[in-house]
């Protein structure tokens, strides 16, 4: 990643984690690879899917796609 697309990428974050800041739904946000492309995307984890909609559309903040991930959890831990 260059350092233009770096500084993108946190400036993105930063309004990302800002939007989600009062959402308990939503149990991690990190950056990582998109599988289909390969390029630089933001992940909203969430548990409940039902939380994909009530978080509302993120297609992409300042240029950078938002691909929320439904996290699966062990109910019997």
């Amino acid at each position: 990643m260059t350092s233009g697309l770096e500084s993108r990428v946190l400036a993105a974050l930063q309004k990302l984690l800002a939007l989600c800041l009062q959402a308990p739904e939503v149990d991690l946000i990190d950056t990582g690879p998109d599988p289909g492309t390969g390029s630089t995307v933001l992940h909203v984890h969430v548990r409940n899917p039902a939380s994909r909609f009530r978080l509302g559309p993120f297609e992409a903040i300042d240029g950078i796609p938002v691909r929320v991930i439904v996290t699966e959890t062990d109910l019997d831990a």
